[in-house]
């Protein structure tokens, strides 16, 4: 059994407190920081993007866009050619950047794109379904997925022009990704759950017209009579037809993942063509939002109420072996909306009350020690001076509750790295110092009757 630590670093936030996110099990540690000077947005994140520098883009609920280029310390409000324009209740619903770095933003009204890193926008009005609510890039190419009895529309020419390649007859287009293999998945999704909609359509040549084949093997949903209140074994309303909120496709295993708002996660491991629910065993809310797949690890994100009226627990959920198990990262009570993959190990998570930065990394298994210690033991970082992760070492001789802080030289604690029971053996902890500024840092290992203090250098 390996333990897995998690931490989840506050970049948005503005009503609710950052101990929302609470500590959960025994193999898990959670802990919750603030980035200081954080900008207070009142509204909801609804998409996330990170460009080739590592800057940020946050997409709101009724609020435009913001950006920022230093991990979320400051923020600039994005709002030139988007203000006034064509975006009713300034809702941004997905943004992504084509092969030469061009920004598309699509909104519940139109289509815009920037060429200057999101400073000013204007709006693509080539397309004759409203609300773009789903954006992928293949190589030169660019597919936008529209809402409202909308369409799959390519463009090859960095947005002149444009092609609906795909108009099913009901459900708009709330999810499109591309497979490692090339082939583009969309997925429909009219936002009511008591509607009919179409599913889930694969091609595999390059999206052209008359080339898509509906892929809905081993899914889930079509049960039940339009508002004859049927419910799923958890108490949530049973779905008709197939609304799909998030489609992602994993270029390490060639796994695609669909979320949906009323049956959960579905995985394909055959390029789309067939599907199994993958949280049918698993304790997890069935209103899925979103889902992220990268390297073998899958983050789900779940959603409160997704036009039922019925409250969920909402949340977020994350497996290290392609979502045959999954661990709860908490988040519960907060509508998770959207994830975006951020650096190695890391995704940034898109709530209502803000955006979180949620790290994963793997330690020594805590149940299968090398060797059996004999005393308490702290061990110097390494590396060390460091940038931006090091490892502390630890021994401890039996089973006892263990803390291990991070402290700057003022003496004020700026991590949690450890606080939770754990077996005899030795121990390896990953710390990231992300938005940290470079100085010594000092880390203090508690357990039992034992405590010992050493110094460590954080070189930017």
């Amino acid at each position: 059994m390996k333990a897995i630590i998690l931490s989840a670093f506050v970049l948005l936030a503005s009503m609710m407190p950052v101990d929302a996110v609470a500590q959960q099990s025994a193999t898990t540690n959670f802990g919750v920081d603030r980035v200081l000077d954080g900008v207070k947005v009142n509204a909801a994140a609804q998409c996330l993007f990170v460009d080739r520098t590592g800057t940020i883009f946050v997409g709101t609920g009724t609020d435009y866009l913001y950006r920022s280029s230093n991990g979320g310390s400051t923020w600039v409000h994005l709002m030139n050619g988007l203000k006034g324009a064509n975006m009713p209740f300034a809702s941004a619903y997905a943004i992504e950047a084509s092969s030469n770095g061009t920004l598309f933003l699509g909104t519940g009204g139109d289509l815009f794109n920037s060429t200057d890193n999101g400073n000013s926008w204007n709006s693509v009005s080539k397309m004759s379904s409203p609300s773009p609510l789903a954006i992928a890039v293949k190589d030169s190419n660019i597919f936008v997925g529209t809402s409202f009895g909308g369409s799959i529309y390519r463009s090859s020419d960095n947005g002149s022009s444009w092609s609906d390649v795909l108009n099913p007859p009901i459900g708009g287009f709330r999810a499109v990704t591309v497979t490692p293999k090339g082939t583009v998945i969309a997925g429909t999704g009219n936002g009511d759950p008591q509607g009919y909609v179409e599913g889930i359509y694969r091609s595999t040549a390059n999206g052209d017209s008359g080339s898509w084949i509906k892929s809905d093997s081993g899914l889930i949903g079509e049960i039940g009579t339009i508002g004859d209140g049927s419910t799923n074994p958890d108490g949530t309303m049973k779905a008709n037809g197939y609304n799909i909120w998030g489609l992602t496709s994993d270029s390490s295993t060639g796994f695609v993942f669909a979320a949906t708002d009323g049956e959960g996660v579905f995985r394909s491991t055959d390029d789309g063509i067939s599907w199994a629910q993958v949280t049918g065993k698993t304790p997890m809310p069935m209103y899925a939002s979103a889902v992220l797949a990268v390297d073998g690890k899958v983050w789900a994100a779940f959603h409160n109420d997704i036009g039922t009226g019925i409250a969920g627990d909402g949340g977020l959920y994350y497996s290290s072996d392609s979502g045959t198990t999954w661990q709860d990262v908490d988040f519960i009570g907060k509508n998770v909306s959207c994830l975006y993959p951020y650096g190695k190990d890391s995704v940034l998570v898109g709530t209502d009350d803000g955006v979180y930065v949620v790290s994963s990394t793997t330690v020594t298994a805590v149940d299968e020690p090398t060797h059996n210690p004999s005393t308490f033991a702290l061990s110097q970082n390494y590396p060390n001076p460091f940038n931006p992760t090091t490892t502390i070492r630890f021994e401890i001789p039996k089973r006892t509750f263990v803390t291990l802080k991070v402290y700057n030289v003022l003496g004020q604690e700026v991590k949690t790295l450890v606080e939770d029971e754990m077996n005899l053996g030795v121990h390896e902890i990953s710390f990231a110092a992300g938005t940290l500024p470079s100085g010594t840092y000092f880390y203090r290992l508690s357990a039992g009757n034992y405590t010992q203090t050493k110094k460590m250098v954080l070189l930017k």
